[in-house]
């Protein structure tokens, strides 16, 4: 047989550019890891994982927004898709045209896992940004089963970000929130 030798120069990459570890609530809005989003990279890839601490059987939305690093937040112009299925091909989703957040999480309840996998684009620079990516869950709701949602998203005002923004839509509702911002390299 052959071989090629490829060299270490050629590919892409990624670096860890932000973290958070802490709570995560309804009350107002969280932000994330300033300095996590910056025009050095075009794409960057945010890992969340988190536990419900509120025991409510109430459905929970998580909303989701860019943000600056003084502690504010574009609230226009956000258009989401969050939308899956369950074990048994129910389905769950939600939608938002031009709204002032865009939804990642869609029918969590009680004390169960959640995490989420998306990947952002152009957060950093002054021009739209996209979003795109997996929401996994476990849910209760009198059967325990999983739920798998996939997510797409839109911010369509120029705003250079530095990171991001969450809050439950629903004040009564508190989770964990581990989430590793990664920048990625394409050469």
């Amino acid at each position: 047989g052959s071989s090629v030798v490829v060299p270490a120069s050629i590919g892409g990459g990624m670096k860890l550019t932000g973290s958070y570890s802490g709570n995560l609530n309804g009350a107002g809005y969280t932000y994330l890891d300033h300095g996590a989003f910056s025009s050095t990279y075009n794409t960057y890839l945010v890992l969340m994982k988190g536990v419900m601490t509120s025991n409510s059987s109430t459905y929970a939305y998580l909303d989701m927004r860019l943000s600056k690093s003084d502690s504010t937040a574009s609230n226009n112009s956000y258009w989401s898709v969050v939308y899956g299925a369950d074990k048994d091909g129910s389905a769950y989703g939600l939608s938002k045209n031009n709204q002032s957040t865009a939804v990642l999480v869609s029918a969590l309840d009680l004390i169960n896992n959640w995490s989420a996998q998306i990947y952002v684009y152009n957060p950093g620079t002054s021009n739209e940004t996209w979003f795109s990516g997996v929401v996994s869950m476990f849910r209760s709701g009198g059967n325990h089963y999983t739920i798998e949602q996939s997510f797409t998203g839109f911010h369509s005002t120029n705003y250079s970000a530095t990171g991001l923004a969450l809050s439950w839509a629903n004040s009564n509702f508190t989770s964990t929130l581990d989430a590793k911002f990664y920048g990625i390299t394409t050469t």
